[in-house]
Protein backbone atom coordinates (compact mmCIF):
# COMPACT_ATOMS: atom_id res chain seq x y z
CA UNK A 1 0.00 0.00 0.00
CA UNK A 2 0.77 3.46 -0.61
CA UNK A 3 0.37 6.36 1.37
CA UNK A 4 0.57 10.66 0.28
CA UNK A 5 -1.09 13.04 1.28
CA UNK A 6 -4.64 14.11 -0.13
CA UNK A 7 -5.23 14.81 -3.74
CA UNK A 8 -1.12 14.07 -4.19
CA UNK A 9 -1.62 12.41 -7.73
CA UNK A 10 -3.59 14.85 -8.52
CA UNK A 11 -1.81 18.51 -7.66
CA UNK A 12 1.83 17.15 -6.48
CA UNK A 13 3.60 17.89 -9.30
CA UNK A 14 2.15 21.40 -9.10
CA UNK A 15 2.82 22.74 -5.56
CA UNK A 16 5.36 20.09 -4.26
CA UNK A 17 6.21 21.46 -0.90
CA UNK A 18 2.09 20.86 0.07
CA UNK A 19 2.35 17.39 -0.79
CA UNK A 20 6.06 16.30 1.07
CA UNK A 21 5.24 14.72 4.49
CA UNK A 22 8.11 16.51 6.47
CA UNK A 23 10.26 14.81 8.83
CA UNK A 24 8.16 15.33 12.26
CA UNK A 25 4.83 13.60 10.06
CA UNK A 26 7.01 10.77 8.93
CA UNK A 27 8.05 10.59 12.48
CA UNK A 28 4.18 10.58 13.75
CA UNK A 29 3.07 8.26 10.83
CA UNK A 30 5.70 5.91 11.95
CA UNK A 31 5.24 5.74 15.75
CA UNK A 32 1.08 4.85 14.75
CA UNK A 33 1.85 2.42 11.78
CA UNK A 34 3.81 -0.17 13.83
CA UNK A 35 0.80 -0.26 16.36
CA UNK A 36 -1.01 -2.03 13.45
CA UNK A 37 -0.59 -5.73 13.57
CA UNK A 38 0.65 -7.30 10.53
CA UNK A 39 2.82 -4.29 8.79
CA UNK A 40 5.86 -5.99 7.60
CA UNK A 41 8.15 -3.04 6.57
CA UNK A 42 7.14 0.88 6.93
CA UNK A 43 9.00 2.78 3.83
CA UNK A 44 9.34 6.25 3.09
CA UNK A 45 10.21 7.26 -0.82
CA UNK A 46 11.01 10.02 -2.71
CA UNK A 47 10.71 9.95 -6.29
CA UNK A 48 13.10 13.04 -7.95
CA UNK A 49 13.85 13.10 -11.99
CA UNK A 50 16.54 15.13 -13.81
CA UNK A 51 19.54 14.81 -16.26
CA UNK A 52 22.31 11.94 -15.91
CA UNK A 53 25.88 12.71 -17.51
CA UNK A 54 29.47 10.79 -17.64
CA UNK A 55 30.76 14.19 -19.04
CA UNK A 56 30.14 13.10 -22.52
CA UNK A 57 26.21 12.19 -22.78
CA UNK A 58 23.71 13.76 -20.98
CA UNK A 59 20.03 11.59 -20.46
CA UNK A 60 16.83 12.28 -18.66
CA UNK A 61 16.59 9.76 -15.75
CA UNK A 62 13.54 8.94 -12.96
CA UNK A 63 14.78 8.14 -9.88
CA UNK A 64 13.62 6.41 -6.60
CA UNK A 65 14.51 7.38 -3.54
CA UNK A 66 14.73 4.26 -1.27
CA UNK A 67 16.24 2.88 2.12
CA UNK A 68 19.22 0.06 1.33
CA UNK A 69 17.52 -2.23 3.70
CA UNK A 70 14.16 -1.79 3.19
CA UNK A 71 15.03 -2.59 -0.72
CA UNK A 72 16.78 -5.99 0.55
CA UNK A 73 13.86 -6.48 3.32
CA UNK A 74 11.22 -6.12 0.31
CA UNK A 75 12.85 -8.70 -2.05
CA UNK A 76 14.14 -11.07 0.26
CA UNK A 77 12.21 -14.31 -0.65
CA UNK A 78 10.90 -12.83 -3.74
CA UNK A 79 11.44 -14.85 -6.99
CA UNK A 80 13.91 -11.95 -7.67
CA UNK A 81 16.01 -12.11 -4.74
CA UNK A 82 19.17 -13.00 -6.43
CA UNK A 83 18.88 -10.81 -9.34
CA UNK A 84 21.09 -7.91 -9.36
CA UNK A 85 19.72 -4.34 -8.41
CA UNK A 86 20.84 -3.98 -4.90
CA UNK A 87 21.94 -0.45 -3.11
CA UNK A 88 25.01 -1.07 -1.14
CA UNK A 89 24.42 0.14 2.25
CA UNK A 90 28.09 1.23 2.98
CA UNK A 91 28.05 3.56 0.26
CA UNK A 92 25.59 7.22 0.25
CA UNK A 93 26.39 7.52 -3.22
CA UNK A 94 26.05 4.26 -4.72
CA UNK A 95 23.62 4.23 -7.19
CA UNK A 96 21.41 1.69 -9.53
CA UNK A 97 21.49 1.80 -13.15
CA UNK A 98 19.08 0.62 -15.17
CA UNK A 99 20.79 -1.41 -18.26
CA UNK A 100 19.56 0.33 -20.67
CA UNK A 101 20.62 3.67 -19.37
CA UNK A 102 23.79 1.96 -18.54
CA UNK A 103 24.29 1.37 -22.29
CA UNK A 104 23.28 5.15 -23.07
CA UNK A 105 26.09 6.55 -21.04
CA UNK A 106 28.51 3.72 -22.57
CA UNK A 107 28.53 2.11 -19.10
CA UNK A 108 31.17 -0.97 -19.34
CA UNK A 109 29.36 -3.14 -17.88
CA UNK A 110 32.49 -5.39 -16.41
CA UNK A 111 34.03 -2.51 -15.06
CA UNK A 112 31.17 -0.19 -13.71
CA UNK A 113 32.09 -0.12 -10.46
CA UNK A 114 35.27 2.40 -11.51
CA UNK A 115 32.96 4.47 -13.11
CA UNK A 116 31.19 7.77 -11.97
CA UNK A 117 28.42 9.89 -13.10
CA UNK A 118 26.93 13.12 -12.35
CA UNK A 119 23.31 13.90 -12.12
CA UNK A 120 21.73 17.22 -11.87
CA UNK A 121 17.99 17.40 -10.39
CA UNK A 122 15.24 20.84 -9.28
CA UNK A 123 15.50 20.57 -5.78
CA UNK A 124 11.66 21.14 -4.19
CA UNK A 125 12.11 25.02 -4.54
CA UNK A 126 13.03 24.82 -8.45
CA UNK A 127 17.12 25.48 -7.94
CA UNK A 128 19.50 22.94 -9.55
CA UNK A 129 21.53 20.85 -7.53
CA UNK A 130 24.09 17.98 -8.14
CA UNK A 131 25.80 15.70 -7.26
CA UNK A 132 28.18 12.30 -8.41
CA UNK A 133 27.32 9.43 -8.02
CA UNK A 134 28.92 6.12 -8.16
CA UNK A 135 27.69 3.02 -10.21
CA UNK A 136 26.56 0.55 -7.35
CA UNK A 137 24.72 -2.12 -9.94
CA UNK A 138 22.88 -2.17 -13.28
CA UNK A 139 19.87 -4.21 -13.35
CA UNK A 140 16.99 -4.69 -16.21
CA UNK A 141 13.64 -3.43 -14.90
CA UNK A 142 12.05 -5.43 -17.30
CA UNK A 143 10.07 -2.61 -18.88
CA UNK A 144 10.52 -0.62 -22.31
CA UNK A 145 9.11 2.39 -20.93
CA UNK A 146 11.84 2.36 -17.44
CA UNK A 147 14.92 0.83 -18.87
CA UNK A 148 15.84 3.39 -20.59
CA UNK A 149 15.80 6.00 -17.81
CA UNK A 150 15.67 4.42 -14.17
CA UNK A 151 18.03 5.29 -11.60
CA UNK A 152 17.56 3.91 -7.65
CA UNK A 153 19.44 5.68 -5.45
CA UNK A 154 19.78 6.24 -1.78
CA UNK A 155 16.88 8.13 0.17
CA UNK A 156 19.76 10.82 1.82
CA UNK A 157 21.04 11.56 -1.76
CA UNK A 158 17.69 12.21 -2.68
CA UNK A 159 16.57 14.17 0.17
CA UNK A 160 19.82 16.46 -0.21
CA UNK A 161 18.98 16.78 -4.07
CA UNK A 162 15.36 17.71 -3.47
CA UNK A 163 16.08 19.81 -0.83
CA UNK A 164 13.80 18.66 1.89
CA UNK A 165 13.94 15.92 5.07
CA UNK A 166 11.11 14.26 4.19
CA UNK A 167 9.28 11.74 1.82
CA UNK A 168 6.65 12.12 -0.96
CA UNK A 169 5.29 8.75 0.16
CA UNK A 170 5.39 5.80 2.87
CA UNK A 171 5.28 2.41 1.35
CA UNK A 172 3.94 0.32 3.49
CA UNK A 173 4.15 -3.76 2.77
CA UNK A 174 1.91 -6.40 4.78
CA UNK A 175 3.27 -9.87 6.02
CA UNK A 176 0.46 -11.21 3.48
CA UNK A 177 -1.42 -9.76 0.57
CA UNK A 178 -5.19 -11.04 1.61
CA UNK A 179 -4.32 -8.02 5.04
CA UNK A 180 -3.90 -5.42 2.93
CA UNK A 181 -6.98 -4.59 1.74
CA UNK A 182 -8.44 -5.26 5.15
CA UNK A 183 -5.97 -2.86 6.82
CA UNK A 184 -6.06 -0.40 4.64
CA UNK A 185 -9.95 1.74 6.69
CA UNK A 186 -7.79 0.68 9.72
CA UNK A 187 -4.71 2.31 8.68
CA UNK A 188 -6.22 5.40 7.35
CA UNK A 189 -8.68 6.52 10.15
CA UNK A 190 -5.59 5.44 13.00
CA UNK A 191 -3.27 8.63 10.44
CA UNK A 192 -6.50 10.68 10.56
CA UNK A 193 -6.89 10.77 13.95
CA UNK A 194 -2.91 12.33 14.41
CA UNK A 195 -3.73 14.74 12.14
CA UNK A 196 -2.79 13.46 8.91
CA UNK A 197 -4.84 14.39 5.90
CA UNK A 198 -3.97 10.90 3.80
CA UNK A 199 -4.82 8.99 1.14
CA UNK A 200 -3.88 5.35 0.87
CA UNK A 201 -3.89 3.13 -2.84
CA UNK A 202 -2.83 -0.15 -3.14
CA UNK A 203 -0.75 -1.17 -5.99
CA UNK A 204 -3.84 -2.10 -8.32
CA UNK A 205 -4.99 1.32 -8.32
CA UNK A 206 -1.97 2.89 -9.02
CA UNK A 207 -0.99 0.34 -11.70
CA UNK A 208 -3.25 1.16 -14.82
CA UNK A 209 -0.91 -0.44 -17.50
CA UNK A 210 -1.88 -4.06 -15.17
CA UNK A 211 -5.46 -3.07 -14.67
CA UNK A 212 -6.54 -2.38 -18.49
CA UNK A 213 -4.15 -5.47 -19.62
CA UNK A 214 -6.38 -7.70 -17.28
CA UNK A 215 -9.09 -6.26 -18.04
CA UNK A 216 -8.37 -6.93 -21.76
CA UNK A 217 -7.32 -10.67 -20.99
CA UNK A 218 -10.55 -11.12 -18.45
CA UNK A 219 -12.82 -10.04 -21.84
CA UNK A 220 -10.92 -12.57 -23.60
CA UNK A 221 -11.35 -15.40 -21.05
CA UNK A 222 -14.80 -14.92 -20.58
CA UNK A 223 -15.14 -15.39 -24.34
CA UNK A 224 -13.34 -17.91 -24.61
CA UNK A 225 -15.07 -19.58 -21.73
CA UNK A 226 -18.29 -19.18 -23.49
CA UNK A 227 -17.33 -20.83 -26.73
CA UNK A 228 -16.04 -24.00 -24.76
CA UNK A 229 -19.29 -24.33 -22.38
CA UNK A 230 -21.51 -23.99 -25.34
CA UNK A 231 -18.55 -26.87 -27.35
CA UNK A 232 -19.40 -28.92 -24.38
CA UNK A 233 -23.18 -28.15 -24.05
CA UNK A 234 -23.88 -29.24 -27.54
CA UNK A 235 -21.61 -31.83 -27.57
CA UNK A 236 -23.02 -33.80 -25.00
CA UNK A 237 -26.28 -33.05 -26.43
CA UNK A 238 -25.60 -34.82 -29.68
CA UNK A 239 -23.54 -37.81 -27.96
CA UNK A 240 -26.60 -38.52 -25.39
CA UNK A 241 -29.16 -37.70 -28.19
CA UNK A 242 -27.66 -40.08 -30.55
CA UNK A 243 -27.35 -42.89 -28.09
CA UNK A 244 -30.95 -42.54 -26.69
CA UNK A 245 -32.04 -42.92 -30.49
CA UNK A 246 -30.06 -45.53 -31.00
CA UNK A 247 -31.28 -46.81 -27.60
CA UNK A 248 -34.66 -46.34 -27.93
CA UNK A 249 -36.37 -50.49 -28.01
CA UNK A 250 -33.99 -50.91 -25.11
CA UNK A 251 -36.22 -47.67 -23.40
CA UNK A 252 -39.09 -48.86 -24.49
CA UNK A 253 -38.36 -52.60 -23.30
CA UNK A 254 -37.55 -50.92 -19.98
CA UNK A 255 -40.43 -49.02 -20.02
CA UNK A 256 -42.64 -52.42 -20.41
CA UNK A 257 -41.56 -54.11 -17.66
CA UNK A 258 -42.33 -51.36 -14.84
CA UNK A 259 -39.11 -48.79 -14.82
CA UNK A 260 -40.74 -45.27 -13.82
CA UNK A 261 -40.12 -42.55 -16.27
CA UNK A 262 -37.73 -40.06 -13.79
CA UNK A 263 -35.64 -43.70 -13.17
CA UNK A 264 -34.80 -43.96 -16.56
CA UNK A 265 -34.47 -40.06 -17.03
CA UNK A 266 -31.99 -40.27 -14.37
CA UNK A 267 -30.02 -43.12 -15.71
CA UNK A 268 -29.19 -41.44 -18.76
CA UNK A 269 -28.52 -38.02 -16.78
CA UNK A 270 -25.62 -40.35 -14.85
CA UNK A 271 -24.55 -41.29 -17.75
CA UNK A 272 -24.05 -38.39 -19.46
CA UNK A 273 -22.05 -36.90 -15.95
CA UNK A 274 -19.91 -40.32 -16.12
CA UNK A 275 -18.97 -39.51 -19.23
CA UNK A 276 -17.93 -35.92 -18.69
CA UNK A 277 -16.00 -36.69 -15.89
CA UNK A 278 -14.23 -39.16 -16.89
CA UNK A 279 -13.04 -36.90 -19.41
CA UNK A 280 -12.56 -34.23 -17.02
CA UNK A 281 -10.12 -36.86 -14.88
CA UNK A 282 -8.04 -37.70 -18.14
CA UNK A 283 -8.01 -33.87 -19.13
CA UNK A 284 -7.00 -33.07 -15.75
CA UNK A 285 -4.15 -35.37 -16.03
CA UNK A 286 -3.06 -34.30 -19.46
CA UNK A 287 -3.01 -30.89 -18.61
CA UNK A 288 -0.81 -31.64 -15.87
CA UNK A 289 1.65 -33.65 -18.15
CA UNK A 290 1.87 -30.79 -20.49
CA UNK A 291 2.11 -27.92 -18.41
CA UNK A 292 5.20 -29.69 -16.49
CA UNK A 293 6.88 -30.30 -19.46
CA UNK A 294 6.18 -26.68 -20.84
CA UNK A 295 7.28 -25.17 -17.66
CA UNK A 296 10.64 -28.00 -17.42
CA UNK A 297 11.49 -27.10 -21.51
CA UNK A 298 12.42 -23.66 -20.05
CA UNK A 299 10.47 -21.78 -22.82
CA UNK A 300 10.96 -18.35 -23.10
CA UNK A 301 9.59 -15.05 -25.22
CA UNK A 302 9.76 -11.74 -25.33
CA UNK A 303 5.92 -9.74 -23.83
CA UNK A 304 5.09 -7.02 -25.20
CA UNK A 305 6.24 -3.72 -23.01
CA UNK A 306 8.91 -6.21 -21.94
CA UNK A 307 13.01 -5.19 -21.83
CA UNK A 308 14.12 -8.39 -21.31
CA UNK A 309 12.84 -11.88 -22.49
CA UNK A 310 10.77 -13.95 -20.00
CA UNK A 311 9.80 -17.71 -19.03
CA UNK A 312 6.81 -19.33 -20.41
CA UNK A 313 5.01 -20.87 -17.50
CA UNK A 314 1.44 -22.79 -17.28
CA UNK A 315 0.63 -22.05 -13.41
CA UNK A 316 -1.40 -24.97 -12.65
CA UNK A 317 -4.61 -23.71 -10.51
CA UNK A 318 -5.91 -27.23 -8.94
CA UNK A 319 -8.53 -25.42 -7.37
CA UNK A 320 -9.70 -23.48 -10.47
CA UNK A 321 -9.52 -26.98 -12.63
CA UNK A 322 -11.33 -28.80 -10.62
CA UNK A 323 -14.05 -26.21 -10.32
CA UNK A 324 -14.30 -26.09 -14.05
CA UNK A 325 -14.70 -29.60 -14.45
CA UNK A 326 -17.67 -29.46 -11.67
CA UNK A 327 -19.09 -27.05 -13.93
CA UNK A 328 -18.98 -29.19 -16.90
CA UNK A 329 -20.41 -32.15 -15.32
CA UNK A 330 -23.12 -29.88 -14.19
CA UNK A 331 -23.92 -29.25 -18.03
CA UNK A 332 -23.86 -32.32 -18.94
CA UNK A 333 -26.31 -33.49 -16.69
CA UNK A 334 -28.54 -30.70 -17.82
CA UNK A 335 -27.77 -31.80 -21.50
CA UNK A 336 -28.34 -34.97 -20.92
CA UNK A 337 -31.61 -34.99 -19.34
CA UNK A 338 -33.71 -32.66 -22.35
CA UNK A 339 -32.94 -35.94 -24.56
CA UNK A 340 -33.88 -38.43 -22.03
CA UNK A 341 -37.18 -36.76 -21.05
CA UNK A 342 -38.05 -37.16 -23.98
CA UNK A 343 -37.20 -40.44 -25.19
CA UNK A 344 -38.60 -41.32 -21.58
CA UNK A 345 -42.12 -40.13 -21.78
CA UNK A 346 -42.28 -41.90 -25.86
CA UNK A 347 -45.17 -44.36 -25.45
CA UNK A 348 -43.98 -48.02 -25.02
CA UNK A 349 -45.79 -49.33 -28.60
CA UNK A 350 -43.80 -47.12 -30.12
CA UNK A 351 -40.79 -47.29 -28.37
CA UNK A 352 -40.45 -51.02 -29.07
CA UNK A 353 -41.92 -50.86 -32.62
CA UNK A 354 -38.76 -48.23 -33.56
CA UNK A 355 -36.36 -49.30 -35.75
Amino acid sequence: MTIVKTDFYEKGSVEPKKYVFDSQELETMTERLVQVNGIKMISPRLHINGLISNGDVSHIFLSEGILADDLLQLRKGDIYEDAPGYLDPTDDRGAVLSSGLAKMLDVDPDNYASQDLVIVAATIDGMMSASDVNIADMTDTGSVATNDKFVLIPLDLARELYDVEGADRVIILMETPDQAEAAMPNILALLEQSGLDVEIKDWKELSMYYSQVKGLFDMMHLFISLVVVLVVLFSVLNTMGQAIVERTREIGTLRAIGMKERTLTGLFVYEGMLLVAIGSVVGLIATYIIGGAINYADIRYLAPDSSSEVNLIIDLLIENLISTSIVFIALAAFASYLPAKKAAKKPITEALGHV
